[in-house]
């Protein structure tokens, strides 16, 4: 169970559906295995559809129903039932990843193993990290801002511990010294606004 969360702040506007595809991606995949966000957001939900509810509606377009109506029977023609993949990743990656974890083909050396995930984001870089057991990343700050989830294994730092489901935020008052935790390659999905600026030489 995760126990560092995101704020309020940013699950109302994942709620909201305002954030960056790159950070939207990321909430995603914690909130996929945290109850205690899953219902914080049902509730921002909630209360999003019942001021909805409060404003009047305009008058629809003429045949505008029965236009959905026939895209949604032309969508039913089109869905094919499959049988549903094992996969020890979050549901929300599928799309840019193989079914297992242990096929991913990473890139970099074993210190520090990384894989680029295929999303258009003018603001933001996400990529997929895998640090192995004992393994660190050097001392650093950050220069724009920094999202983190883990996803397996684990690591600490000056400021934690964080093991899978954790979602850690960083920015430029942060200066630390990832480590992976004992037990299993800790591999963790980052969201950057901005390169990391190394502290030690």
């Amino acid at each position: 169970m995760a126990s560092s969360h995101p704020n309020d702040d940013l699950i109302l506007e994942c709620a909201s559906g305002n954030l960056e595809p790159s950070i939207g991606l990321l909430m995603a995949c914690h909130i996929d295995s945290c109850g205690q966000c899953q219902k914080k957001l049902a509730g921002f939900e909630a209360i999003g559809g019942a001021l909805l509810e409060t404003i009047e509606a305009s008058m629809p377009r003429a045949n505008l129903f029965e236009r959905i109506e026939e895209q949604l029977d032309a969508l039913e023609e089109c869905v094919v039932s499959v049988e549903p993949v094992k996969s020890d990743v979050p549901a929300p990656l599928r799309k840019f990843l193989p079914a297992q974890m242990s096929l991913i083909e990473w890139e970099g050396n074993n210190e520090l193993r990384r894989k680029p995930l295929d999303m258009v984001d003018t603001d933001f870089q996400i990529t997929l990290f895998e640090m192995p057991i004992g393994g660190d990343i050097t001392e650093h700050t950050h220069s724009g801002e920094e999202y983190v989830v883990v996803l397996q294994g684990g690591y600490e730092d000056q400021n934690g511990s964080y093991g899978a489901g954790d979602f850690v935020f960083s920015d430029s008052t942060v200066t630390h010294h990832p480590k992976s935790l004992p037990g299993q390659n800790c591999i963790f999905l980052s969201v950057l606004s901005g390169p990391v600026k190394f502290t030690t030489k």
